[in-house]
């Protein structure tokens, strides 16, 4: 999770698609919290966050808030009935995605409103031009990312081959 932080702050920057770029943190956290369940998810998410905290300009402790309440949703999808169904991680990642960046932007407006009397961002173009771009970003990346986790857990439970399945 500390080098998927350094890759997002340091490449992720340069790799844009609709103006944004994709939540590389955010997207193995969810497919971890998919494959471990949220309890063995807790300190991924903790150094996850805190590494965001560490590398980016936001007041620290703000991006660890933000990955490990979108995290406890995405544990929400563990617990319905539909958990086996194929579409179960793009609908996961959306709502988190939406959870992550909608508290970030929440909290970022309401610390700005404290400290400077100027006019804060509105939130239309800011849901339309950074939100839902990457709701659509992590959402497409998420098939890959999955698969990826899924070998790494494997491979760390020492099974040999790769085994890669759609859907």
């Amino acid at each position: 999770m500390a080098l998927t932080a350094v890759v997002q702050s340091t490449l992720g920057s340069r790799l844009r698609v609709f103006g944004v770029s994709p939540d590389l943190v955010l997207l193995f956290l969810i497919a971890w919290v998919l494959l471990h369940g949220l309890r063995g998810s807790l300190s991924v998410s903790l150094v996850g966050g805190l590494m965001l905290d560490a590398l980016s300009g936001a007041p620290f402790g703000l991006m660890t808030l933000c990955l490990t309440l979108a995290s406890s949703v995405a544990g929400l999808g563990q617990l319905n009935v539909f958990s086996s169904a194929w579409y179960l991680p793009y609908l996961t990642i959306a709502t988190a995605t939406l959870v992550f960046q909608g508290l970030l932007l929440l909290f970022l407006r309401l610390l700005r409103e404290s400290t400077t009397a100027g006019p804060s961002a509105l939130w239309g173009p800011l849901l339309w031009r950074v939100v839902l771009p990457s709701v659509l970003i992590n959402t497409l990346l998420m098939l890959p990312v999955h698969h990826l986790v899924r070998w790494l857990a494997g491979w760390r439970r020492g099974e040999s081959a790769p085994t890669f399945e759609l859907g």
